[in-house]
């Protein structure tokens, strides 16, 4: 059943604040990317720019990625980032995290896609 606007609109705050306290805004702590690679399941790097290109190919739902760690849930990984779109368009749009919620928290604006 799809979700109301004002459910959406929680649903997407709750992200930002689990961002916020899971890795921080400060993009440049390498310990919130490694604690990122961690949780989506990708070999930890030991830089930056190591963390980034390992977790490049990882294609998650980032609602999905809140909710499933609020769950102790494993999250679904997609084989691409069409994929990923895909289901995002056929699940509703919950799915979708706003560019502009996202420019809260670098690291979650790091993560988004562009879907078609």
């Amino acid at each position: 059943m799809p979700k109301s606007k004002a459910q959406v609109l929680a649903l997407h705050a709750a992200v930002v604040t689990h961002f916020d306290h899971e890795y921080g805004r400060n993009e440049s702590r390498l310990v919130s990317w490694q604690r990122l690679c961690r949780n989506v399941s990708v070999e930890e790097g030991t830089s930056i720019t190591q963390c980034k290109k390992k977790l490049r190919g990882t294609f998650i739902n980032i609602v999905d990625f809140v909710q499933a760690r609020n769950n102790g849930t494993a999250v679904r990984a997609f084989a691409s980032a069409g994929e990923l779109s895909r289901y995002m368009k056929s699940a509703g749009r919950e799915k979708f995290f706003p560019l502009a919620k996202a420019e809260e928290n670098p690291i979650l604006r790091w993560m988004l896609i562009h879907v078609r």
